[in-house]
Protein backbone atom coordinates (compact mmCIF):
# COMPACT_ATOMS: atom_id res chain seq x y z
CA UNK A 1 0.00 0.00 0.00
CA UNK A 2 1.37 3.39 -0.95
CA UNK A 3 2.34 5.59 2.53
CA UNK A 4 0.70 8.90 1.47
CA UNK A 5 3.02 11.66 3.31
CA UNK A 6 1.48 15.56 3.05
CA UNK A 7 3.22 18.43 3.99
CA UNK A 8 1.31 20.71 6.13
CA UNK A 9 3.27 23.01 7.60
CA UNK A 10 7.41 24.13 7.25
CA UNK A 11 8.80 26.85 9.92
CA UNK A 12 12.45 28.21 9.37
CA UNK A 13 13.93 29.23 12.38
CA UNK A 14 16.29 32.55 11.42
CA UNK A 15 16.41 35.66 11.92
CA UNK A 16 15.32 38.26 9.21
CA UNK A 17 15.07 41.75 7.63
CA UNK A 18 13.44 44.06 5.06
CA UNK A 19 10.34 43.63 3.26
CA UNK A 20 8.88 40.32 2.40
CA UNK A 21 8.82 39.25 -1.03
CA UNK A 22 5.73 38.16 -2.73
CA UNK A 23 4.75 34.62 -3.32
CA UNK A 24 7.09 33.09 -6.02
CA UNK A 25 4.48 32.20 -9.16
CA UNK A 26 4.44 28.19 -10.06
CA UNK A 27 5.83 26.89 -7.01
CA UNK A 28 2.70 27.07 -4.82
CA UNK A 29 5.00 27.40 -1.95
CA UNK A 30 5.45 30.88 0.01
CA UNK A 31 8.49 31.76 0.52
CA UNK A 32 9.87 31.91 4.23
CA UNK A 33 12.60 33.92 6.63
CA UNK A 34 16.50 33.12 5.31
CA UNK A 35 19.09 34.44 7.66
CA UNK A 36 22.26 35.62 5.28
CA UNK A 37 23.79 37.30 8.17
CA UNK A 38 25.68 33.92 9.88
CA UNK A 39 28.30 32.23 9.43
CA UNK A 40 26.06 29.07 8.54
CA UNK A 41 22.65 28.21 8.21
CA UNK A 42 20.28 26.24 9.79
CA UNK A 43 16.57 26.08 9.30
CA UNK A 44 13.96 23.68 10.49
CA UNK A 45 10.93 21.77 8.56
CA UNK A 46 8.09 20.67 10.61
CA UNK A 47 6.55 17.78 8.55
CA UNK A 48 3.08 16.27 9.08
CA UNK A 49 1.97 12.95 7.69
CA UNK A 50 -0.69 10.10 7.69
CA UNK A 51 -1.05 6.91 6.21
CA UNK A 52 2.13 5.76 7.59
CA UNK A 53 4.24 4.31 10.16
CA UNK A 54 5.80 7.06 12.89
CA UNK A 55 8.93 8.22 11.89
CA UNK A 56 11.60 7.76 14.69
CA UNK A 57 13.92 10.32 16.02
CA UNK A 58 17.49 9.70 14.45
CA UNK A 59 20.36 8.45 16.24
CA UNK A 60 22.56 10.53 15.32
CA UNK A 61 22.46 13.69 12.58
CA UNK A 62 23.08 12.31 8.84
CA UNK A 63 25.71 13.94 6.99
CA UNK A 64 25.98 13.40 2.90
CA UNK A 65 27.60 10.24 3.59
CA UNK A 66 24.84 8.82 5.26
CA UNK A 67 22.91 10.70 3.06
CA UNK A 68 23.71 8.69 0.56
CA UNK A 69 24.84 5.40 2.00
CA UNK A 70 20.79 4.84 3.13
CA UNK A 71 19.42 5.77 -0.77
CA UNK A 72 18.57 9.32 -0.59
CA UNK A 73 19.93 12.51 -2.19
CA UNK A 74 19.74 16.29 -1.21
CA UNK A 75 20.46 19.23 -3.64
CA UNK A 76 19.85 22.70 -2.54
CA UNK A 77 20.60 25.94 -4.52
CA UNK A 78 19.88 29.40 -4.12
CA UNK A 79 17.58 31.89 -6.67
CA UNK A 80 20.95 32.33 -8.77
CA UNK A 81 21.48 28.44 -9.07
CA UNK A 82 24.53 27.91 -6.54
CA UNK A 83 24.68 24.80 -5.06
CA UNK A 84 24.84 25.42 -1.19
CA UNK A 85 25.76 22.00 0.53
CA UNK A 86 24.32 20.47 3.38
CA UNK A 87 26.45 20.33 6.33
CA UNK A 88 24.04 17.48 8.15
CA UNK A 89 20.49 16.88 8.55
CA UNK A 90 18.46 16.07 11.76
CA UNK A 91 15.64 14.14 12.32
CA UNK A 92 13.42 14.43 15.48
CA UNK A 93 9.78 13.05 16.14
CA UNK A 94 7.54 15.50 16.99
CA UNK A 95 3.86 13.79 17.56
CA UNK A 96 2.40 10.64 16.68
CA UNK A 97 -1.41 9.58 16.90
CA UNK A 98 -1.12 5.54 16.48
CA UNK A 99 -5.51 5.06 16.24
CA UNK A 100 -5.15 7.35 12.81
CA UNK A 101 -1.70 6.58 11.82
CA UNK A 102 -0.73 10.31 11.92
CA UNK A 103 2.29 12.28 13.11
CA UNK A 104 4.92 14.98 12.96
CA UNK A 105 8.63 14.78 13.13
CA UNK A 106 11.27 17.83 12.39
CA UNK A 107 13.97 17.61 9.93
CA UNK A 108 16.52 20.35 10.43
CA UNK A 109 18.89 21.48 7.66
CA UNK A 110 22.43 22.73 8.43
CA UNK A 111 24.37 24.02 5.68
CA UNK A 112 28.35 24.30 4.91
CA UNK A 113 28.71 27.86 4.19
CA UNK A 114 26.86 31.31 4.37
CA UNK A 115 23.93 32.40 2.08
CA UNK A 116 25.37 34.41 -1.00
CA UNK A 117 24.08 38.13 0.12
CA UNK A 118 21.90 38.65 -2.93
CA UNK A 119 20.25 35.03 -2.10
CA UNK A 120 16.68 35.91 -2.38
CA UNK A 121 15.24 32.08 -1.80
CA UNK A 122 16.49 28.65 -1.85
CA UNK A 123 15.17 25.42 -3.62
CA UNK A 124 15.76 21.84 -1.46
CA UNK A 125 14.94 18.76 -3.74
CA UNK A 126 16.05 15.06 -3.18
CA UNK A 127 15.04 12.30 -0.78
CA UNK A 128 15.48 11.85 2.87
CA UNK A 129 16.14 8.38 4.81
CA UNK A 130 13.86 8.03 7.55
CA UNK A 131 13.59 5.33 10.19
CA UNK A 132 10.01 4.42 10.60
CA UNK A 133 8.03 1.55 13.26
CA UNK A 134 4.32 0.43 13.77
CA UNK A 135 4.04 1.00 17.40
CA UNK A 136 3.41 -1.11 20.62
CA UNK A 137 2.44 -0.10 23.99
CA UNK A 138 2.65 -1.40 27.83
CA UNK A 139 -0.15 -1.40 29.26
CA UNK A 140 -1.49 1.77 30.82
CA UNK A 141 -0.52 3.33 34.25
CA UNK A 142 -2.02 5.82 36.36
CA UNK A 143 0.31 8.67 37.15
CA UNK A 144 -0.64 11.37 39.82
CA UNK A 145 0.01 14.73 38.56
CA UNK A 146 1.46 16.04 41.60
CA UNK A 147 5.10 16.87 42.67
CA UNK A 148 7.27 13.46 42.80
CA UNK A 149 4.07 11.80 41.57
CA UNK A 150 5.79 8.35 40.32
CA UNK A 151 4.61 5.33 38.87
CA UNK A 152 6.34 1.80 37.97
CA UNK A 153 5.57 -0.34 34.96
CA UNK A 154 7.25 -3.55 34.73
CA UNK A 155 8.47 -5.28 31.20
CA UNK A 156 8.22 -8.96 31.91
CA UNK A 157 6.87 -10.83 34.82
CA UNK A 158 8.97 -12.22 37.22
CA UNK A 159 9.77 -16.16 36.54
CA UNK A 160 8.92 -18.75 39.31
CA UNK A 161 11.59 -21.17 40.97
CA UNK A 162 11.08 -24.77 40.33
CA UNK A 163 12.76 -25.93 43.79
CA UNK A 164 10.67 -23.78 46.04
CA UNK A 165 7.63 -22.11 44.43
CA UNK A 166 9.07 -18.59 45.13
CA UNK A 167 9.21 -15.27 43.08
CA UNK A 168 11.92 -13.48 42.03
CA UNK A 169 12.88 -10.74 43.35
CA UNK A 170 10.96 -7.25 42.14
CA UNK A 171 13.85 -4.82 42.84
CA UNK A 172 15.72 -6.99 39.59
CA UNK A 173 12.79 -6.47 37.26
CA UNK A 174 13.53 -4.51 34.23
CA UNK A 175 11.03 -1.70 34.42
CA UNK A 176 9.58 1.59 32.85
CA UNK A 177 9.81 4.72 35.45
CA UNK A 178 7.73 7.64 35.63
CA UNK A 179 8.24 10.72 37.65
CA UNK A 180 6.50 14.13 37.87
CA UNK A 181 7.77 17.53 38.84
CA UNK A 182 5.39 20.69 38.48
CA UNK A 183 6.67 23.37 36.17
CA UNK A 184 5.98 27.25 37.26
CA UNK A 185 3.62 27.68 34.08
CA UNK A 186 0.22 26.01 34.87
CA UNK A 187 -0.78 23.05 33.03
CA UNK A 188 2.86 22.16 32.77
CA UNK A 189 4.85 19.36 34.07
CA UNK A 190 8.28 17.59 33.61
CA UNK A 191 7.86 13.57 33.33
CA UNK A 192 11.01 11.66 33.84
CA UNK A 193 10.59 8.76 31.88
CA UNK A 194 13.40 6.43 33.06
CA UNK A 195 14.17 3.01 31.60
CA UNK A 196 16.57 0.19 30.66
CA UNK A 197 19.00 1.14 27.77
CA UNK A 198 17.64 -1.58 25.52
CA UNK A 199 14.06 -0.73 25.47
CA UNK A 200 13.24 1.06 22.84
CA UNK A 201 11.25 3.75 23.64
CA UNK A 202 9.68 6.09 21.02
CA UNK A 203 6.56 8.16 22.51
CA UNK A 204 3.77 8.48 25.40
CA UNK A 205 0.14 8.61 25.10
CA UNK A 206 -2.49 10.39 27.81
CA UNK A 207 -5.96 9.33 28.93
CA UNK A 208 -8.60 11.01 31.16
CA UNK A 209 -10.41 8.89 34.29
CA UNK A 210 -12.67 8.21 30.99
CA UNK A 211 -10.25 6.38 28.87
CA UNK A 212 -10.65 9.85 26.74
CA UNK A 213 -7.23 10.64 24.71
CA UNK A 214 -5.48 13.90 26.19
CA UNK A 215 -3.49 16.03 23.80
CA UNK A 216 -0.89 16.90 25.35
CA UNK A 217 2.45 18.99 23.53
CA UNK A 218 5.82 17.63 25.15
CA UNK A 219 9.34 18.75 24.60
CA UNK A 220 12.19 16.36 24.68
CA UNK A 221 15.11 17.33 26.52
CA UNK A 222 18.96 16.15 26.10
CA UNK A 223 18.62 12.65 28.13
CA UNK A 224 21.58 11.02 30.16
CA UNK A 225 22.97 7.48 31.18
CA UNK A 226 23.02 5.84 34.49
CA UNK A 227 24.11 2.51 35.16
CA UNK A 228 22.77 1.48 32.02
CA UNK A 229 19.65 3.32 32.68
CA UNK A 230 18.39 6.06 30.31
CA UNK A 231 16.67 9.03 31.98
CA UNK A 232 14.57 11.38 29.54
CA UNK A 233 13.21 14.54 31.24
CA UNK A 234 9.99 15.51 28.71
CA UNK A 235 8.02 18.58 29.34
CA UNK A 236 4.41 18.21 29.04
CA UNK A 237 1.52 20.82 28.71
CA UNK A 238 -1.67 19.91 29.34
CA UNK A 239 -5.00 21.81 28.54
CA UNK A 240 -6.14 22.01 31.55
CA UNK A 241 -5.63 20.79 35.07
CA UNK A 242 -5.55 17.34 35.83
CA UNK A 243 -5.11 15.42 39.06
CA UNK A 244 -4.04 12.07 37.56
CA UNK A 245 -3.57 10.79 34.38
CA UNK A 246 -3.37 7.70 32.87
CA UNK A 247 -0.45 7.17 30.16
CA UNK A 248 0.66 4.78 27.62
CA UNK A 249 4.73 4.16 26.84
CA UNK A 250 4.95 3.48 23.15
CA UNK A 251 7.55 1.46 21.71
CA UNK A 252 8.85 0.29 18.36
CA UNK A 253 7.48 -2.76 17.39
CA UNK A 254 9.47 -3.35 13.70
CA UNK A 255 12.06 -1.05 12.40
CA UNK A 256 11.62 -0.23 8.20
CA UNK A 257 13.36 1.95 6.00
CA UNK A 258 11.87 4.77 3.96
CA UNK A 259 12.48 7.60 1.70
CA UNK A 260 10.62 11.00 1.45
CA UNK A 261 10.87 13.12 -1.15
CA UNK A 262 11.33 16.64 -1.15
CA UNK A 263 10.81 19.32 -3.48
CA UNK A 264 10.06 23.22 -2.13
CA UNK A 265 11.37 26.15 -2.12
CA UNK A 266 11.84 28.82 0.80
CA UNK A 267 12.50 32.56 1.29
CA UNK A 268 11.05 35.34 2.89
CA UNK A 269 7.51 35.61 3.77
CA UNK A 270 6.31 31.88 4.86
CA UNK A 271 5.57 28.77 2.78
CA UNK A 272 1.84 27.46 1.70
CA UNK A 273 0.67 24.01 2.31
CA UNK A 274 2.09 21.63 -0.09
CA UNK A 275 1.88 18.05 -1.15
CA UNK A 276 4.16 15.62 -0.48
CA UNK A 277 5.17 12.39 -2.84
CA UNK A 278 3.82 9.13 -1.43
CA UNK A 279 7.06 7.75 0.48
CA UNK A 280 9.20 5.26 -1.17
CA UNK A 281 10.03 1.47 0.41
Amino acid sequence: MKLLFSLIVFSVFSLSWGKPLSILKGTGVELAPLDTSRESVFFNLNISYKNAPAVLDAKKSLDLTDINTQGGNLDIRNSSGTPLNPRSIYITLDSYNRKEESGTFNLGISLETPLPLKTRWIHIKGEVPLMCSHLSSLPAEDLALKEGGYCDILLSFPPFLRDDGDIAKMESMQRVTLTATHKKEKGKWTIILSHPEEFPYTCMEFFDEKNRPIPVKTDKSVYFFSAGTISRPITCTFPEDYGHVRVKVLYEQKREARLIPIDLTAGLGGIHESKMPPMKK
